[in-house]
Protein backbone atom coordinates (compact mmCIF):
# COMPACT_ATOMS: atom_id res chain seq x y z
CA UNK A 1 0.00 0.00 0.00
CA UNK A 2 2.89 2.36 0.83
CA UNK A 3 6.45 2.13 -0.57
CA UNK A 4 7.74 0.67 2.73
CA UNK A 5 4.83 -1.63 3.66
CA UNK A 6 1.11 -2.02 4.24
CA UNK A 7 0.74 0.12 7.37
CA UNK A 8 0.98 3.90 7.29
CA UNK A 9 3.83 5.31 9.40
CA UNK A 10 3.79 9.12 9.83
CA UNK A 11 7.07 10.80 8.93
CA UNK A 12 8.63 7.93 6.98
CA UNK A 13 7.90 9.62 3.64
CA UNK A 14 7.48 13.35 3.08
CA UNK A 15 4.10 14.02 4.66
CA UNK A 16 2.61 16.42 7.22
CA UNK A 17 4.59 14.79 10.07
CA UNK A 18 7.86 15.02 8.08
CA UNK A 19 7.26 18.66 7.20
CA UNK A 20 6.41 19.53 10.80
CA UNK A 21 9.67 17.96 12.00
CA UNK A 22 11.96 19.20 9.19
CA UNK A 23 10.27 22.22 7.58
CA UNK A 24 9.12 22.82 3.99
CA UNK A 25 12.68 22.96 2.68
CA UNK A 26 12.87 19.24 3.50
CA UNK A 27 10.68 18.56 0.45
CA UNK A 28 13.93 18.40 -1.54
CA UNK A 29 14.46 14.74 -2.42
CA UNK A 30 17.96 15.02 -3.89
CA UNK A 31 19.67 13.48 -0.84
CA UNK A 32 18.33 9.95 -0.44
CA UNK A 33 21.15 8.53 1.71
CA UNK A 34 19.27 9.16 4.96
CA UNK A 35 15.75 8.52 3.62
CA UNK A 36 13.59 5.69 4.93
CA UNK A 37 10.91 6.14 2.23
CA UNK A 38 11.83 3.32 -0.16
CA UNK A 39 10.71 -0.09 -1.25
CA UNK A 40 11.52 -3.16 0.82
CA UNK A 41 11.97 -5.87 -1.83
CA UNK A 42 14.85 -5.82 -4.37
CA UNK A 43 15.19 -4.09 -6.77
CA UNK A 44 12.62 -1.65 -5.31
CA UNK A 45 14.61 -1.29 -2.09
CA UNK A 46 16.81 1.09 -4.10
CA UNK A 47 13.87 3.25 -5.26
CA UNK A 48 13.33 6.21 -2.93
CA UNK A 49 10.55 8.75 -2.32
CA UNK A 50 7.73 7.17 -4.34
CA UNK A 51 5.21 8.68 -1.95
CA UNK A 52 4.83 12.18 -0.55
CA UNK A 53 6.43 15.50 -1.54
CA UNK A 54 4.05 16.18 -4.46
CA UNK A 55 0.58 15.29 -5.62
CA UNK A 56 1.16 13.54 -8.94
CA UNK A 57 -0.57 14.02 -12.27
CA UNK A 58 -1.90 10.73 -13.62
CA UNK A 59 -2.43 9.81 -17.27
CA UNK A 60 -6.19 9.65 -16.72
CA UNK A 61 -8.17 12.61 -18.04
CA UNK A 62 -11.79 13.10 -19.04
CA UNK A 63 -13.87 15.86 -20.61
CA UNK A 64 -16.17 17.62 -18.16
CA UNK A 65 -18.58 19.76 -20.20
CA UNK A 66 -18.75 22.75 -17.86
CA UNK A 67 -15.06 23.01 -16.95
CA UNK A 68 -13.16 21.30 -19.78
CA UNK A 69 -10.64 18.50 -19.32
CA UNK A 70 -10.01 17.17 -15.81
CA UNK A 71 -7.13 14.86 -14.84
CA UNK A 72 -6.75 12.59 -11.84
CA UNK A 73 -4.12 13.20 -9.15
CA UNK A 74 -2.62 10.81 -6.57
CA UNK A 75 -0.11 10.68 -3.73
CA UNK A 76 -0.88 13.81 -1.74
CA UNK A 77 1.88 14.83 0.71
CA UNK A 78 -0.73 16.12 3.16
CA UNK A 79 -4.08 14.94 4.43
CA UNK A 80 -5.06 11.61 5.93
CA UNK A 81 -3.03 8.44 5.36
CA UNK A 82 -5.22 6.98 2.54
CA UNK A 83 -4.37 10.06 0.46
CA UNK A 84 -0.73 8.97 0.46
CA UNK A 85 -1.31 5.40 -0.67
CA UNK A 86 0.53 4.47 -3.84
CA UNK A 87 -2.62 3.10 -5.47
CA UNK A 88 -5.17 5.77 -4.63
CA UNK A 89 -6.45 8.74 -6.57
CA UNK A 90 -7.07 11.71 -4.29
CA UNK A 91 -8.52 14.39 -6.53
CA UNK A 92 -9.00 15.72 -10.02
CA UNK A 93 -8.06 19.12 -11.38
CA UNK A 94 -8.25 21.07 -14.62
CA UNK A 95 -5.72 19.97 -17.22
CA UNK A 96 -4.12 23.43 -17.34
CA UNK A 97 -4.10 23.98 -13.57
CA UNK A 98 -0.80 25.02 -11.95
CA UNK A 99 -0.13 24.41 -8.26
CA UNK A 100 3.20 24.43 -6.36
CA UNK A 101 2.68 20.94 -4.85
CA UNK A 102 1.36 19.22 -8.01
CA UNK A 103 3.86 17.70 -10.41
CA UNK A 104 5.50 14.65 -11.89
CA UNK A 105 7.58 12.03 -10.13
CA UNK A 106 10.72 11.28 -12.11
CA UNK A 107 13.01 8.32 -11.59
CA UNK A 108 16.59 7.78 -12.69
CA UNK A 109 19.03 4.94 -12.38
CA UNK A 110 22.49 5.30 -10.87
CA UNK A 111 24.92 7.38 -12.89
CA UNK A 112 27.32 5.36 -15.04
CA UNK A 113 30.94 6.27 -14.37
Amino acid sequence: TYPYGDTYEPGVCIDAAWLEAHGRTAMDVTDTASRSCHGTVPPFDQVYDLSGSVTEWQGVCYDQDEVGWLCLLSGSPSGESPARECKGFVASTALRNVEPDVGFRCCAGPAAW
